[in-house]
């Protein structure tokens, strides 16, 4: 990484390593700063503790390799250097807070706090800076950003002429929701002499602070501007980093090539040996093979990241490739192939500190209850909902609560899920958190919905796709369309609701959501019954083989074979109808859904009728959620239930 001659260099774990002069005879001298041999290059000891002792000898030859292999970016080959370093003198805080460096590398959160811990609590003999750099570290370690933000604002006070700090300082303060005050932060570090004010890392941190606060033109601007100086610097691997970042930016603006931004930047990581930026750059160019309903090729891109994350034992990158991997499984529908991705991710965040179970808990629970396993849902939400409470981490109290509220409704509890929607949105509206507020007020909608309260359902519909609309490139997502086709069905429109629920399967077939299609057809032919059109009902219908009952959640599978009962009735078939609807009854009871039983039991009652087309039932809710994408499991044979996040 690029740093100023004559300054100190960091390396990509955030581990000072600071030049200190050296006196005539070997040892380490003063720096011209108070603080600098406190934080020393990795073959000298601090001058305090000079080199009287062969094991503290050998503990700074360790450190001095493991600190070399983590500026080389090798954090796996880094460890064991560091732990040995540790234990050939465990009383040194430094020692500590290398090996946190490297564990931190690797994503090992946890061990990495208590690592960090231990430097802190035998840091009291150092001075007050020192002691402030090492808390720092710790801070940030442990995610406890308004506590790492008021240290590093303490230490740029004391040395407001130290890039270093400026640079941790803007670094620290989005991630404690200050991505305003960063952007103030880079402005101080600016504002340093020549060449320190022209880094390119100070825009750099620019563009994640702006890409923090969703502006992803300042985004893109600052994150060019970084590559540009890195490129005139000769700093190849800074250059990359930067041009990965524009490249996200770009895509979050349709701006065309982005894609050969982001090939160029993987490719110049690959040559710098690199691999944690390449297993980044699949994984983000996965995410966007997934939003364009590319999923074989997503899910060959996770799985490359995926393997390069298991070769050099970085267990963030691995937590974020399974993520991806479950992500994509339920995007096609496939609960058991995503449950099996959750556990898998859920597994690897017992190294990672509970704050990284949150996501994980929160998709496994979504998987859960669409399968209609919803005791072990309540508990994964649960788990979820206390950590987040104990962490202060209110993005996803808030999306816990629309979570608990998505299975409160399947259990046909609308009243409590109309509380709980009531308060996820007050939290994630104060945390502005536009993806989850979207998708959390279709999940509401559906429940006014349910309830009869059509006013209050159009008007959270109208604000989701005002919001989704003023997402970057906006558009009309197919689930917002589902929803206001529900609307329109309940309101007896049956044409708008049929025109809507057709731009709905257009878009769930274009990102290549299969069972999310089969639950869009369903509206689409019960409307088409109701407006009369059943010979168009039963062609649609005809196009589509039986959902696959143990892939596919439980909604979708059961609201689809609720179509076909309702067309054989209106086709004259209606003992035929009649048995048919009894077996999705007994099914959806299997299930354990009671919303879904209640859908069938409706149907049944619709079909009783004579004619059935004064049928009052309301096809199919929306989905739940953006994040929840689907929100149903199998039918026919008596499966074992089961199946098995943000923010874009």
């Amino acid at each position: 990484m690029y740093a100023p001659a004559g300054k100190r260099q960091r390396s990509a774990t955030n581990h000072r390593m600071t030049r200190c002069r050296i006196s005539p005879g070997g040892a380490p001298g003063e720096s011209a700063r108070s603080w600098a041999c406190a934080c020393l290059t990795p073959d000298h000891p601090h001058p305090s503790e000079p080199l009287r002792r062969s094991n503290l000898g050998k503990a700074w030859k360790q450190y001095a390799k493991g600190m070399e292999r983590l500026r080389q970016g090798d954090a796996l080959s880094a460890r064991p250097y560091l732990e040995k370093a540790v234990a050939a003198d465990v009383s040194y805080p430094l020692l500590h807070s290398g090996l946190a460096a490297g564990l931190s590398a690797l994503g090992l959160d946890t061990q990495a706090g208590q690592e960090a811990k231990r430097a802190l609590d035998s840091s009291p003999g150092l001075g007050r800076v020192e002691q402030l750099e090492i808390e720092g570290s710790y801070r940030n370690i442990i995610h406890d950003w308004p506590r790492a933000i008021q240290v590093y604002q303490a230490l740029f006070t004391l040395l407001p002429d130290d890039l270093e700090y400026g640079l941790l300082l803007g670094t620290v303060e989005p991630r404690g929701g200050q991505a305003q005050e960063a952007l103030g932060t880079v402005q101080a570090l600016r504002s340093l002499p020549a060449p320190l004010g022209d880094d390119p890392r100070i825009d750099l941190t620019e563009a994640q602070a702006a890409g923090a606060l969703s502006d992803f033109t300042h985004t893109q601007s600052a994150a060019r501007s970084a590559s540009a100086k890195a490129s005139a610097r000769g700093a190849r691997l800074l250059y990359a980093k930067a041009r990965l970042l524009e490249s996200g930016a770009m895509q979050n603006l349709n701006v065309a090539g982005f894609q050969e931004v982001r090939t160029e930047a993987r490719r110049i990581c690959a040559e710098l040996g690199d691999r944690l930026c390449v297993a980044a750059a699949y994984r983000i160019e996965a995410n966007q093979m997934a939003g364009e309903g590319e999923l074989a090729v997503a899910e060959r891109l996770y799985q490359a990241a995926l393997e390069i994350a298991n070769q050099i034992g970085n267990f963030m990158e691995k937590l974020n490739a399974l993520n991806g991997l479950a992500n994509a499984a339920r995007l096609k529908g496939d609960l058991p192939a995503a449950e099996g991705y959750y556990r898998s991710a859920a597994a690897v965040t017992a190294d990672l500190g509970p704050q990284k179970f949150l996501e994980v808990g929160l998709g496994l629970a979504d998987v859960l209850a669409e399968s209609g396993r919803l005791s072990e849902a309540h508990g994964s939400i649960e788990q979820a909902l206390r950590i987040a409470q104990q962490t202060g981490e209110r993005e996803c109290a808030g999306m816990g609560e629309a979570a608990l509220a998505h299975t409160l409704e399947l259990e046909s509890k609308s009243e409590g899920a109309l509380g709980e929607y009531s308060r996820a949105l007050e939290i994630l509206r104060e945390v502005r958190g536009p993806y989850e507020v979207s998708e959390t007020l279709l999940g509401l909608g559906s429940t006014q919905l349910d309830r009869a309260d059509l006013m209050g359902a159009r008007k959270s519909f109208e604000e989701a796709r005002t919001l989704g609309r003023s997402f970057p490139g906006g558009v009309n997502l197919p689930e917002t369309e589902l929803a206001f086709a529900h609307l329109s069905f309940a309101e007896g429109n049956f044409a708008d609701a049929a025109s809507r629920a057709r731009l709905a399967l257009s878009g769930f077939t274009a990102s290549g959501r299969e069972s999310d299609r089969y639950l869009a057809t369903a509206v689409l032919a019960e409307a088409l019954m109701m407006k009369g059109s059943t010979t168009e009902a039963s062609t649609l219908l005809a196009q589509f083989p039986s959902p696959d009952a143990v892939r596919f959640p439980a909604r979708s599978v059961i609201e689809f074979e609720i179509a076909r009962c309702l067309l054989l009735a209106h086709t004259g078939h209606r003992s035929e109808a009649m048995r048919a609807i009894d077996g999705v009854i007994a099914a959806a009871s299997r299930r354990g859904i009671p919303r879904l039983e209640r859908d069938a039991l409706e149907a049944k009652k619709t079909i009783g009728r004579r004619p059935p087309a004064t049928s009052s039932r309301l096809p199919a809710r929306p989905f739940q959620s953006l994040r929840e994408l689907s929100t149903c499991s199998s039918l026919w044979p008596a499966t074992r239930g089961g199946c098995s996040p943000k923010r874009s």
